[in-house]
């Protein structure tokens, strides 16, 4: 909390040293150019302020304090192929279009170019809109503020500038909004206010080829004053010695303290690749605030590959995919998908299927078709065993908050998930923590995926209570709190899942913004009858192949290597205990049967040794006799 404390202070600091405008001082005043007689005489008297659109954007994009560069929200994620990742990141400068990678670190320290390899940026862009005003963005139920009303009033009355200096009078302008309004006005704002657009900085996209699996790569945009670094998540060869593999999951993260605890939470647990399920920045048409989350994202998203989808705060409040899109490129077009916003992508021993809520789901849509397709002809079983979905909005929540939301996605396409067999589905959008049984139609059945709902990241629209009574028989844990997860892939039929929780919403929000970090906080009306927890661990279980064929199904032609043998089937049970597989078993059945044999070895040995010193000193015995 305090980091995040100390980033707003220092965020201020520097919005009120522009020499421009700050939330708290009035607007500049405006400077005009002198116009010809002829125009004043057409009444062509304005000229759009100086700054602008400019003084709102570098107002939210904090300076390095031990340098001069920028700070330019770096990220990586996987790219359409096996090799390749994307590093996005933001610069003044358009011809900052190259990033330096290498797999010695001092190559690039040090500025030797041996070893280096250079990428030229895929895209360089940037994009203008007008704002959209949330209330949210002044009055968040939990986290400070983003933003102050008193700015928001501002920024939407343009009578503080909109004068004519002809004549020495006062005359307003025709033609640019004049609001009156002592509250900011919610909504799109108004086109002909020039302080209502939002300019981005450059946005560069780099694809980095010829990556091997495992190995760690070192990293620059030519102009960072920061090196960074990523690992590549290993390659399953469909043997033991693709586990174990860490995945980490968190979703609806937002920019609050709870929010940094989460992004720390996740770089303390160094996982292979973080999958988010939509919600990110929280901008909500405030578009500079992802220029703010792509800051506070950096640490955790320049060092771990991120697989994401889209939420509903990516499309909505005016927002229509736009910023999210150029900012945090999926691997789409990889898996044949022409929508960024669904798409299939291998990592490891774990086979990712993204869909998208947003987007049309019915049995002649575009979605459809792709996931049908995709599955009928690219699960590899064997290399990869686990078939796990991600999307935003919850088909299983037993909480009142965005209850059925996404039911009619649910009957369209989970017959296809099932039929198939996905393992896990993890979803967000409801601001809490819910774990289910595995479940198909509504009902217990071990052969359908468990889905895990994590909209508990931190976002400033604070949790969901209460949950609907009776709990549903499919609810195996349900919690309204904020943490993050993990999913730990330790052999072909058992991954061991974990939640941990890290605050509460609650208390004095003058004093704590509304959240409790406490080990024993409980987040007022949390009704789900886990509210005290902590943490919730569960194994979760392939069941054996002759009862559930589809958990097993391969659909992508493969050679499976002749050396290596596998289990036919799995436990039946989605019990608690991580030994309940075959493979294992026989692992540890052999390593037992080999402790016995040695024992037993040293046992005859010792028996030996004490027979034969037992001989030869009664030898001596007689010989002395």
């Amino acid at each position: 909390m305090q980091q995040v404390v100390l980033f707003i202070c220092i965020l201020g600091l520097i919005r009120g040293s522009t020499g421009d405008f700050s939330s708290t001082g009035d607007f500049p005043q405006v400077t005009f150019i002198a116009l010809p007689e002829d125009s004043k005489a057409r009444g062509e008297s304005y000229v759009r302020p100086l700054g602008g659109s400019k003084v709102f954007t570098e107002a939210y994009l904090p300076r390095d304090a031990t340098t001069s560069c920028y700070e330019q929200q770096v990220h990586v994620s996987l790219g359409d192929s096996d090799d390749s990742v994307f590093i996005s990141y933001v610069s003044s400068n358009q011809s900052a279009n190259t990033v330096l990678f290498s797999q010695n670190k001092l190559s690039l320290q040090s500025g030797y170019q041996k070893n280096i390899t250079t990428s030229k940026a895929d895209s360089s862009v940037s994009y203008s809109q007008l704002l959209y005003i949330y209330d949210y963005l002044y009055a968040p139920e939990m986290g400070k503020p983003l933003e102050t009303a008193s700015y928001i009033v501002k920024l939407q009355n343009s009578s503080v500038w909109a004068r004519s200096r002809i004549n020495g009078t006062s005359q307003h302008w025709a033609n640019y909004y004049m609001s009156t309004s002592s509250t900011p006005v919610l909504g799109i704002t108004r086109y002909n206010n020039p302080y209502m657009y939002y300019d981005s900085q450059i946005l560069h996209t780099a694809t980095l080829t010829g990556l091997v699996a495992g190995k760690t790569y070192y990293y620059k945009p030519v102009d960072s004053c920061q090196l960074f670094s990523f690992k590549m998540p290993p390659k399953s060869d469909g043997t033991s010695k693709s586990y174990p593999m860490l995945v980490g999951l968190v979703v609806d993260l937002g920019q609050t303290a709870v929010s940094n605890a989460s992004i720390n939470a996740l770089i303390s647990m160094n996982p292979s690749v973080v999958l988010l399920a939509g919600d990110l920045a929280y901008a909500d048409g405030f578009y500079a605030l992802w220029d703010t989350f792509g800051n506070l994202f950096e640490p955790l998203a320049s060092k771990i590959p991120v697989l994401s989808t889209g939420g509903n705060h990516e499309v909505g409040a005016s927002e229509q995919w736009r910023s999210y899109s150029l900012r945090y490129p999926t691997p789409h077009k990889g898996s044949g998908s022409t929508n960024f916003c669904y798409y299939g992508k291998v990592v490891g021993v774990m086979h990712v299927i993204a869909l998208c809520t947003y987007a049309g789901f019915s049995n002649t849509s575009l979605q459809y078709n792709w996931l049908e397709n995709y599955l009928a002809t690219k699960v590899n079983r064997t290399q990869t065993p686990w078939l796990v979905t991600i999307m935003h909005a919850p088909w299983y929540s037993s909480n009142t908050g965005h209850w059925m939301e996404a039911e009619l996605m649910r009957r369209s396409l989970e017959p296809i998930l099932y039929k198939y067999g996905v393992d896990i589905v993890l979803c967000g959008h409801v601001h809490s923590y819910e774990r289910t049984l595995p479940v198909y139609n509504n009902s217990l059945n071990q052969c359908g995926p468990v889905h895990l709902t994590i909209g508990d990241g931190g976002n400033y629209e604070g949790t969901y209570v209460p949950w609907r009574t009776p709990k549903p028989v499919w609810s195996a844990f349900r919690e309204s709190s904020f943490g993050v997860a993990g999913l730990d892939f330790l052999n072909r039929t058992t991954a061991k899942y974990s939640w941990h929780r890290h605050a509460c919403q609650g208390g004095n929000y003058s004093i704590n913004f509304a959240m409790n970090f406490s080990d024993a906080c409980v987040t007022p009306g949390d009704n789900g009858g886990y509210s005290m927890q902590t943490s919730d661990v569960a194994f979760i279980v392939k069941p054996p192949r002759s009862l559930c064929p589809n958990r097993w199904i391969s659909t992508a032609t493969v050679q499976t290597p002749s050396t290596v043998s596998y289990p036919s089937a799995a436990p039946s049970s989605c019990s608690s205990s991580s030994s309940d597989n075959t493979y294992y078993n026989a692992v540890v059945g052999l390593s037992v049967a080999c402790a016995l044999l040695g024992f037993t070895s040293v046992m005859f040995a010792m028996m030996w040794w004490v027979a034969r010193s037992t001989s030869k000193s009664m030898t001596s015995q007689e010989s002395q006799a």
